[in-house]
């Protein structure tokens, strides 16, 4: 690794690693495992709320001490300076509607907590340039703290063989022909919005295609608060996909359409234009970064630019190979190695 010297040691709060597997879970891995010295630190169990900022901020600088440490996963200790903070988004406090604080204290807290922590530590890593410009406008910090690093793509994402593809989607149960969302459900991701556009889209679409969705949350609650208990045809939820079934699930997609609300990077259009398939998503945010002209970019509230979306893919296979061709060369650009070897440059300039 760039720059590496013997002796160097940076302790990780991983602590996000005990919860549910989300972008930044994945992010910590990809770091963890290309990054030798990086030394995790993390409680015996999974800590929820305000059990977990109290282990931030009471126990873990009492485990770090005066050494060198790298939260990656939005939030980190205030007592400790020598320290780099990885901030991907501030969704909590542009979109807080989204966001499912556990009471009235912990969305105050974060509000406390966030903007002191980044003008604390030495530096703070971010994901996309817009994340980077929302953060200088909340906290004020300096411009030169804020670096930004763009996410990578595992290489297990990626284009297959056509009968493989057929034959693990068969196994999987998955219908022949299908578009894929991935992402945890709720109000942020827009699942309600997508669904009310394919009920307008599906007139239009081939009989033999489907919806699929893919990530982890409560569908019957979705249902029932979202949609009025109502499901279009041809749509089924998948819940949590194994990391060993999904680049194949999105190999066998016709495309890929996530109309978030709020994206700090989003991972997943990444990941489906590295598996050689077309995305539509969002024109807001950080997706235009990420997919510049690699895709369909839609605004996530008129349905039915989204439905036309989903028609125009549906209808037009030289379209779907042109994007598809534009999305893998893109996704290139996007590697972990890539963000692995810009962030230790950045705790090496830090912190020693």
């Amino acid at each position: 690794m760039l720059g590496m010297a013997e002796g160097l040691r940076v302790l990780v709060n991983a602590r996000n690693l005990r919860g549910a597997f989300t972008g930044i879970q994945r992010y910590t891995q990809e770091l963890l495992a290309r990054l030798p010295y990086l030394r995790p630190i993390t409680p015996g169990k999974h800590l929820p709320g305000a059990l977990g900022q109290a282990w931030d901020q009471v126990v873990l600088p009492l485990r770090v001490g005066g050494e060198a440490l790298f939260s990656p996963g939005n939030f980190g200790p205030l007592a400790c300076s020598r320290q780099v903070l990885t901030l991907h988004d501030i969704i909590p406090h542009d979109l807080p509607e989204a966001v499912r604080f556990s009471s009235g204290w912990a969305r105050a807290w974060y509000e406390f907590l966030v903007p002191r922590l980044v003008r604390r530590v030495r530096r703070v890593i971010t994901v996309s340039a817009f994340s980077r410009e929302r953060i200088l406008d909340w906290t004020g910090v300096e411009p030169e703290r804020v670096v930004v690093i763009p996410n990578g793509v595992d290489p297990r994402f990626g284009p297959k063989d056509p009968q493989e593809v057929e034959a693990r989607c068969l196994s999987l149960g998955l219908p022949r022909a299908y578009f894929l969302s991935v992402g945890i459900l709720g109000p942020r991701k827009n699942q309600a919005g997508l669904l009310r556009a394919w009920h307008l889209a599906l007139p239009r679409l081939p009989e033999e295609l489907w919806l699929l969705l893919a990530g982890p949350g409560d569908w019957e609650g979705f249902v029932r608060d979202h949609l009025e208990g109502r499901v279009p045809p041809r749509v089924r939820h998948l819940g949590v996909v194994s990391e060993a079934d999904l680049p194949w699930l999105y190999a066998g997609a016709t495309g890929f359409v996530l109309p978030s609300l709020y994206e700090g990077f989003g991972l997943p259009a990444l990941e489906a234009m590295a598996s050689g398939i077309p995305v539509v998503v969002s024109a807001t945010t950080a997706f235009p970064e990420v997919v510049g002209e690699a895709g369909l970019l839609v605004d996530p509230l008129d349905l039915e630019a989204i439905a036309h979306a989903l028609v125009r893919l549906a209808e037009d296979a030289s379209l779907r190979r042109e994007l598809a061709r534009k999305g893998l060369a893109r996704a290139q650009g996007f590697t972990w190695e890539r963000t692995a070897q810009e962030t230790w440059r950045v705790l090496q300039e830090a912190l020693f």
